[in-house]
């Protein structure tokens, strides 16, 4: 009997969940987005991006879960370049290459924040929080299955917290990276706040 009344609970959390989605995408608030990534070419061997702030033993660990996610990558990648972030990146799916990825994640096990970004539910951020006791932030995608596949990247169980910024939206995701890495580095501090005081552009 309390299984069955948790169930209806978490119903009616999702019901609610959607009708507050609704009245967003009603306002269109969800996927604006001032960094705009115009023209870019994906290629499936290489991703053409600053290759200066890219390094192994990197701060943030970027990781898309499927080629199409690069748009909003890059977004994440352009942020973090102009903030003078170490990021290291790859597109790995935890469903499709489930030893690839938890052996890429073992390999920047030393990154301070993950973030990730995924257009198919919590894939990538829910195989991430089980990964590493790092802090992850999430960036849904838009994607032809609608608003739910957002959800599940907000609604993650007790314990296992991701901080999820809006959809498609990467700057966001680059900023609250340089926010939490700026507790203990005064350069990114200063970075930050010409940012904010829209001395610089982004």
């Amino acid at each position: 009997q309390k299984v069955i009344e948790l169930r209806k609970e978490y119903k009616k959390k999702v019901f609610d969940s959607n009708k507050i989605v609704d009245e967003i995408e009603d306002k269109k608030f969800l996927v604006k987005d001032f960094l705009k990534v115009e023209n870019l070419k994906i290629k499936k061997e290489k991703l053409e991006i600053n290759k200066s702030n890219i390094k192994e033993d990197a701060d943030v660990a970027i990781i898309a879960g499927r080629q199409s996610d690069l748009i909003v990558a890059k977004k994440v990648s352009a942020t973090l370049d102009r903030l003078k972030i170490s990021y290291n990146m790859k597109v790995v799916c935890p469903i499709r290459s489930n030893e690839k990825f938890k052996s890429y994640v073992a390999s920047v096990e030393n990154s301070k924040i993950f973030i990730g970004i995924s257009s198919n539910s919590s894939q990538v951020t829910g195989a991430l929080v089980g990964l590493t006791d790092r802090p992850v932030i999430g960036v849904p995608c838009e994607n032809e299955l609608g608003r739910e596949h957002m959800l599940t990247t907000v609604n993650m169980p007790p314990g296992v917290p991701v901080a999820t910024v809006g959809i498609n939206n990467g700057r966001n995701a680059g900023v609250l990276a340089g926010e939490i890495l700026s507790i203990k580095d005064t350069n990114t501090i200063e970075v930050l706040t010409k940012l904010k005081d829209k001395k610089i552009n982004l």
